[in-house]
């Protein structure tokens, strides 16, 4: 159980602009929050010492490198906490893997994986089920093609902000520097250009000039922060949409309303089974339903049924494929 964390304004204001920007450099921020730059670096510092910043991580539309984000729910049958772990083990060990959650609910398990085409991804879902299907009681594959992440606005009821990524696939074609950069900045967002300079053997400028390339060309989409919102008394629940009498005009008001719930921190439009996806972050069981119960009422001629697990650990969570 996590002890729930209360902020204070200034705290949750540092948090709100790191969030929006992880780049921006700490006077910037201690201006916009009024207070010094060295409080503004003590606070961050003790945040960051509480666990309360997990990570500082850019954002990477892989899409423009060639990558299709595909996903694997797992429920399971018969199987043991050894076999699990050596499942997970398995899992960890290949660096496609996107991301691992591990679910309360109705799914066990979801798999993200980095493919560059179906056949890949057909190639590794062959071999994890060849090694493990006799534990598997039910999958589901899906393509998420778009995806949009959202702010965590439990922080500051402010400025909204969107990040996109996915849609058309491309192949930007990226030296070993560019490669090398992407994933610094996705493990520390926050790297400054110093040490960026000494790990890519370029000058300060040099580096800068990548970063605006690569951003121009909307590779990365916009530098965040990791929150561990566990310690505020959030759960993440994901939602799985199956919708009906479906035209553009009521899908683009169900995700202008998705969109519009305080808490929604992502929101998937996949090819599979679901027909949208979205992940709400809330403190109570009945806070979620009620959130349900009044989508389905405003959408009643739209939504047919829904499905929902909690995301209960995230073991893998890398934003951007090994490339």
């Amino acid at each position: 159980m996590h002890e729930k964390r209360k902020l204070d304004l200034k705290d949750r204001k540092i948090l709100t602009e790191l969030d929006f920007n992880a780049r921006q450099p700490i006077s910037k921020i201690a201006k916009k929050v009024r207070i010094s730059k060295e409080v503004a670096l003590y606070r961050i510092r003790k945040l960051e010492k509480e666990g309360i910043i997990k990570q500082y991580y850019a954002i990477i539309n892989s899409a423009k490198l060639g990558y299709y984000y595909c996903r694997l729910l797992l429920k399971f049958q018969n199987i043991t906490k050894e076999i699990e772990e050596k499942m997970l083990k398995y899992l960890k060990e290949n660096p496609k893997i996107a991301y691992l959650g591990i679910l309360y609910g109705s799914w066990d398990l979801v798999v993200g994986y980095w493919a560059r085409n179906m056949i890949e991804f057909e190639e590794f879902i062959d071999d994890f089920v060849f090694k493990y299907g006799k534990y598997i009681l039910e999958k589901e594959v899906s393509i998420g093609l778009h995806l949009w992440q959202f702010p965590y606005r439990f922080l500051l009821k402010r400025n909204f902000q969107e990040f996109k990524t996915g849609g058309k696939i491309e192949t930007y074609e990226l030296d070993d520097v560019d490669k090398k950069l992407l994933v610094l900045l996705t493990k520390n967002a926050r790297m400054s250009y110093e040490n960026l300079s000494k790990e890519l053997g370029l000058s300060g400028r040099a580096v800068s000039y990548r970063i605006k390339n690569l951003v121009k060309k909307k590779i990365i989409v916009g530098f965040r922060t990791l929150i561990d919102y566990k310690k505020f008394g959030y759960s993440n629940i994901k939602v799985l949409l199956y919708l009906q009498n479906l035209t553009k005009d009521n899908f683009d008001n169900l995700i202008t309303a998705l969109k519009s719930i305080p808490n929604c921190i992502y929101i998937t439009k996949p090819i599979g089974k679901p027909d949208l996806e979205f992940e709400i972050l809330t403190k109570t069981r009945e806070e979620f339903f009620s959130i349900i119960e009044q989508l389905r009422k405003n959408f009643r001629n739209t939504i047919r049924t829904y499905d929902y697990f909690i995301i209960h650990e995230e073991p893998i969570s890398r934003f951007i494929p090994i490339l």
